[in-house]
C-alpha cells in the first residue's frame, strides 16, 4: 500500500492492489473515519506502476519541454516540470498537493483561481490553511458563463489585473453606471425576533383602585388614597380620570393589532434567462416593449400572446396555451394592461388550469405600490391584481409565480427583472424603481402617541356613512356621534326598510346627533350625485366612511365574469364616485374600510380582495395629494359585518384569527384618524396558528420581518425516544407488507376522523384525494401534526400535497418508517436498464459524455454490490477527492487515445 496523495491535514489518498486497501478502508470507517472509493483505471502513485515505467520513458524523454510562462509549484518535492524525470516522477510518486499549497502561502499568495470541473480544489486548499480569495471558474449545476465571469469578478474586485478587453466579446453591450455609485444598505440595528412582551399585571391594590375608579366611587378612592379631604372634593375629576382609563385599556388592547407594509431593498446580481418565455399582453397595450425588450435581452426565448381584454374566452385561451406548452416552457408573464382588467387576469388564471399548465405565473403593474415616501401610486386600478393575485398564490401555489410593480412611465432599467422571475430573490411581491428591486413586508405598526389630539369636526356639517345601517356602520356612526358630528348620512341599499333603521336614529338623536337614513346604491355615479346634492346647505359635508361592500366566498376556479360586477362594484365604484365627485370640498374625514384579504391575501376571497386592494391604493393617492386619506383593513369583526359568529367564529379561531370586539375595533379606528394614520391593517392574530397553516403549501416572504411569524416556522427539536415510541413502530415490527399497509391506512383514516370531524364509523375512500375529503392550509397543518406523533417522526406540512391520497400516503410512511420489507420485485428497475440501453444504441453520446455515464453507473454498481450505505460512496465524494491526474486518467481510460491529441 502506497501514499498517493497528500491534499491536506484531513485528506490522504492510498492506492494499491484491491484486497489491501479495502482491507485498510474497513478498518478507518470503523475507527469512525471517513473513506471513499476513487474510480480510476489503475493504482496510479504505487508501486504497481513501476512495470510501465521503462516504456512510458522512452515516450516521454524525446519530447521537448520548455519553461513554464507562468510559474509552476511542482506536486512533488524538489521536481523540475522541465524535465522528463519530473513526469515518470508523477506517475509513481506521491502528489503533495498541500506541501504545493503551503509553498504558495509562504510566498504570499492570497488569490486562487481553479482551473477545473468544480471547486473541489478550492476546497482542499483551505483546508490546508491557506487563507484569501477563492475562484473556481467552474462550479457543478452551475450556469458556466456566469461562473466564470463571477470569478473574474471576483479576482477583479481584490485586486488582481483583470484584462477586460479579452474577456469581453467584441459584440458585448455598454451598460449605464448609476448616478449614484454607491450600494443604498441598512446599517441600523434590527429588533430583537421576539414578540412583544405581555402588560405586567397590576398589583391587587392598584385593581382595587381603577375599579373605584370606573364605578366613579368617591369614598373608597378617598379612603384607598388615605385622603383627609371630603370625597365630594374629588367629583369634578373622577368622571375624566374615569375616561382616561378606558381609553387607555382601549389602547393597550388594540396596540397589538396594528400592522402596516413597508418595502425593503433586495441585493441580486443581474441574471439570464433560458428557455420559452410566454408573454400575454391584453389587445390595445402597447407599453410592454420595454418588457419584451427586457426578456430578450436576458436570453430568453420570447412567445407572444394576445388577449382580447374585452371579452377574454377562457376556453379559446386555454386551448392557445396548451398550444405554447412545452417542455422548454419556464414561465409566464402578464403585464396588466392599462385599466388592469380583473377579467383579464381571472380568465388567464383558470385558463392556465384548464390547460394543466404549472409553469408559474408572473402579473407586472405599474404604478400600483408606492415603496416609500418619495415614490407615488399613479395607477390605484392596478393595485387591484395586487389584491387578486394573493389570492391566486394560495389557491393555486404552484400556478402563481409572483407580484412585480413597475414603474408608470418613462423609460426604466429593467435589468433586475431577470433576475426576479427567474427566482433569484425568492421573493413574490417586488418593486423595480431605478433599477433595484425591493420586496414587500408586513411588519407592525409604531404605537400612536396617546396624547394626540382626539379628532372632532372643526364645525358644524354631514358626515355620510355608506353601509350605515350595517353593523359595521352603526358603530361607526355611533362613534361620529359621540365625537360630536352633528349630522349623519346613513345610506343602504334598503333605505329606511332595513332591520333597525328607526331604532338607530333614535339612538343617534340621545348622543346628539341628527341623522338621516337613504336608499342609495353607490356604484351608480348618478345616484351619488343626487345623494350628495341633497347635503343640506346649512351642514355641509364635512367627512365620508366608505363601509359598503359585498363578501365573496368561493374558488377563482369556480368564479364567474358576472361575479366581478357583484362583489367589487360596491367597494371599489362607490369609492371612485365619492372620490371624485367630492373634488374641491373640505373633507375632514375620507374613511374607507378595506380588509385584511387585501393586506396578505384570502383563499376563496380573490375578487373581495382585489376590491380592498384598490382602497388602499386610491387612500395612498389621496394622502400623495394631501387630501383626507384613511384606508383600515380590517380583520371579522365580532358580533358585526359579515356575521362572525357560532361555527364561524369557531372556524376563524382554529386558524389563528379572533374576531374583533367591535368596541375595541372602534378604538382602532379612533387611534389611526387621531394620528392622521393613511393606510393600517388592524387584526387580533395568533401567528403560532396563523402561519403554519397560511405557508402550509407556499413560503410567504411578505412575513419575514414580523418576528412572531418567523418563530412560529422555526424547527423544532426532533422527538425524544419516548415521546416517538407511540406502540405505532413496534406494531409495524411485526407485521408483513399487507399488514403494515393496512395497520398505516387505519392510523391514517384515524387521523383523518379526528381533524375533518368525520362520524367515527364512516369509511373514508383511501383512493380519494385529500384535497376532495376536504382539506384546506389549516386542517392540512393539524393532520400533520397529529399523524407525526403518531410515527414519532416529523413530517412536511405540505404531506397532503406531496402525497395526495391516503393510499399514496401509506405508501409513503411504509417506505420510510423503519421495518419495510426489502424490494423483490426488480422488474421496474430491468425495465430501465433496458431503456438505457436501447437509448445508449440509438444516440451514441460523445466521450466526454461516456465518461460521465460511466463514472454514474460505476458509482451505482458499487451501491449495488456492497453494503456500505449509499451516502457514503458516491460518485460525487469520489470526483471531489481525486486530484487532478486521477480525473484526466479516467477520462483518458473512457475516450480512449483520442483524449491524448
Amino acid at each position: 500500500l502506497d501514499i498517493a496523495a497528500v491534499n491536506g491535514p484531513t485528506s490522504v489518498v492510498v492506492s494499491g492492489d484491491t484486497e489491501t486497501v479495502e482491507e485498510f478502508a474497513e478498518k478507518w470507517s470503523a475507527q469512525g473515519r471517513r473513506t471513499s472509493r476513487l474510480t480510476v483505471s489503475h493504482a496510479f502513485h504505487s508501486a504497481l506502476m513501476e512495470p510501465m515505467l521503462a516504456e512510458f520513458a522512452k515516450t516521454v524523454e524525446p519530447m521537448t519541454f520548455a519553461e513554464p510562462r507562468i510559474p509552476v509549484v511542482p506536486a512533488m518535492a524538489g521536481a523540475d516540470p522541465t524535465t522528463p524525470d519530473y513526469w515518470i516522477r508523477q506517475v509513481r510518486e506521491t502528489v503533495r498537493f498541500a506541501d504545493g499549497v503551503r509553498q504558495l502561502t509562504e510566498h504570499g499568495v492570497t488569490r486562487f483561481v481553479e482551473v477545473g470541473p468544480d471547486g473541489v480544489l478550492c476546497a482542499m486548499t483551505r483546508q490546508s490553511g491557506a487563507t484569501g480569495t477563492f475562484a473556481p471558474v467552474l462550479r457543478r449545476d452551475r450556469d458556466e458563463v456566469r461562473t466564470a465571469w463571477v470569478a473574474l469578478g471576483r479576482m477583479w474586485a481584490v485586486g488582481a489585473d483583470v484584462d477586460w478587453t479579452a474577456a469581453i466579446p467584441a459584440h458585448g453591450r455598454q451598460v449605464t453606471l448609476p448616478t449614484y455609485a454607491f450600494q443604498r444598505d441598512r446599517y441600523w440595528p434590527e429588533p430583537a425576533n421576539t414578540t412583544p412582551a405581555p402588560a405586567p399585571a397590576e398589583a391587587p391594590g392598584e385593581s382595587r383602585f381603577w375599579a373605584a375608579v370606573e364605578r366613579q366611587d368617591a369614598t373608597e378612592i378617598a379612603s384607598t388614597l388615605r385622603l383627609t379631604a371630603p370625597p365630594e372634593a374629588l367629583a369634578e375629576v373622577l368622571p375624566a380620570l374615569s375616561s382616561w382609563r378606558r381609553q387607555s385599556q382601549q389602547h393597550a388592547a388594540v396596540n397589538n393589532w396594528r400592522y402596516r407594509v413597508e418595502w425593503t431593498p433586495v441585493t441580486t446580481p443581474a441574471a439570464t434567462l433560458d428557455g420559452t418565455w410566454l408573454l400575454v399582453t391584453e389587445t390595445g397595450d402597447d407599453n410592454s416593449t420595454d418588457i419584451e425588450d427586457a426578456l430578450r435581452t436576458a436570453g430568453a426565448d420570447v412567445l407572444p400572446l394576445t388577449i382580447d381584454a374585452t371579452h377574454p374566452d377562457r376556453r379559446q385561451l386555454a386551448t392557445q396555451l396548451a398550444a405554447a406548452a412545452s417542455d422548454n416552457l419556464r414561465g409566464v408573464v402578464h403585464p396588466a394592461g392599462h385599466q388592469a382588467e380583473l377579467a383579464v387576469a381571472l380568465t388567464l388564471v383558470q385558463a392556465l388550469g384548464d390547460a394543466e399548465l404549472t409553469t408559474p405565473l408572473w402579473t407586472l403593474t405599474r404604478g400600483a405600490v408606492a415603496i416609500d415616501a418619495t415614490d407615488h401610486i399613479t395607477r390605484a386600478e392596478h393595485a387591484r391584481l395586487w389584491g387578486f393575485g394573493q389570492a391566486v398564490a394560495l389557491e393555486h401555489p404552484h400556478r402563481w409565480g409572483g407580484l412585480i410593480d413597475l414603474p408608470a412611465d418613462g423609460h426604466h432599467d429593467l435589468t433586475q427583472l431577470a433576475a426576479a422571475l427567474r427566482g433569484d430573490t425568492e421573493e413574490d411581491q417586488l418593486a423595480l424603481r431605478n433599477g433595484r428591486l425591493h420586496a414587500r413586508r408586513l411588519v407592525r405598526a409604531d404605537r400612536p402617541d396617546p396624547a394626540a389630539p382626539a379628532w372632532t369636526p372643526s364645525r358644524p356639517g354631514t358626515v355620510l356613512v355608506t353601509g350605515g345601517t350595517g353593523a359595521l356602520g352603526a358603530s361607526v356612526a355611533r362613534w361620529l356621534a359621540e365625537r360630536g358630528v352633528s349630522h349623519l348620512l346613513l345610506t343602504s341599499r334598503r333605505g329606511t326598510q332595513a332591520p333597525g333603521a328607526d331604532e338607530l336614529i333614535a339612538e343617534l338623536r340621545t348622543l346628539g346627533a341628527h341623522a338621516t337614513i337613504t336608499h342609495c346604491d353607490v356604484a351608480d355615479r348618478n345616484a351619488v350625485t343626487e345623494l350628495l346634492t341633497a347635503v343640506p346647505a346649512d351642514r355641509p359635508l364635512i367627512g365620508i366612511v366608505h363601509a359598503a361592500g359585498v363578501a365573496q366566498s368561493g374558488p377563482v376556479a369556480t368564479t364567474q365574469l358576472t361575479d366581478i360586477t357583484k362583489i367589487t362594484d360596491g367597494k371599489m365604484l362607490g369609492a371612485t364616485h365619492l372620490d371624485e365627485l367630492t373634488e374641491g370640498a373640505d373633507l375632514e374625514l375620507f374613511v374607507v374600510f378595506s380588509s385584511i384579504a387585501a393586506t396578505w391575501g384570502s383563499g376563496g376571497q380573490a375578487l373581495y380582495a382585489a376590491g380592498n386592494a384598490y382602497l388602499d391604493a386610491l387612500a395612498e393617492r389621496r394622502a400623495n395629494h394631501n387630501l383626507a386619506a384613511t384606508s383600515v383593513a380590517w380583520g371579522p369583526w365580532a358580533d358585526a359585518g359579515m356575521a362572525v359568529t357560532g361555527e364561524a367564529e369557531e372556524f376563524l379561531r382554529r386558524r389563528g384569527l379572533a374576531p374583533l370586539d367591535p368596541s375595541l375595533a372602534i378604538a382602532a379606528l379612533a387611534q389611526a384618524i387621531d394620528a392622521g394614520e393613511t393606510n393600517l391593517t388592524v387584526a387580533d392574530v395568533d401567528w403560532t396558528r396563523f402561519t403554519p397553516a397560511f405557508t402550509s403549501s407556499r413560503p410567504s416572504p411578505l412575513l419575514r420581518e414580523l418576528p412572531e411569524a418567523t418563530n412560529a416556522l422555526a424547527p423544532t427539536d426532533p422527538p425524544t425516544e419516548e415521546e416517538a415510541d407511540t406502540g405505532l413502530r413496534a406494531r409495524l415490527a411485526t407485521l408483513n407488507t399487507p399488514e403494515r399497509l393496512a395497520e398505516l391506512t387505519e392510523v391514517i383514516r384515524s387521523a383523518l376522523v379526528v381533524v375533518l370531524r368525520y362520524a367515527a364509523h364512516e369509511q373514508i375512500d383511501s383512493t380519494r384525494p385529500f384535497q376532495n375529503l376536504g382539506f384546506d392550509s389549516l386542517t392540512a397543518v393539524e393532520f400533520r401534526d397529529l399523524l407525526a406523533r403518531q410515527c414519532g417522526t416529523p413530517l412536511p406540512s405540505t404531506i397532503v400535497f406531496d402525497y395526495p391520497t391516503p393510499a399514496a400516503l401509506a405508501d409513503h410512511l411504509h417506505a420510510t418508517l423503519p421495518g419495510a420489507d426489502p424490494a423483490t420485485d426488480i422488474e421496474p428497475l430491468i425495465g430501465a436498464l433496458d431503456t438505457l440501453e436501447a437509448a445508449m444504441a440509438d444516440s451514441p453520446p460523445d466521450g466526454l459524455s461516456k465518461a460521465r455515464v460511466t463514472v454514474r453507473l460505476q458509482a451505482f454498481l458499487d451501491k449495488w454490490t456492497t453494503d456500505q450505505p449509499a451516502a457514503e460512496n458516491t460518485a460525487t465524494d469520489r470526483i471531489q477527492a481525486a486530484d487532478d491526474d486521477e480525473l484526466i486518467s479516467l477520462i483518458r481510460d473512457q475516450l480512449g487515445d483520442g483524449a491524448r491529441e
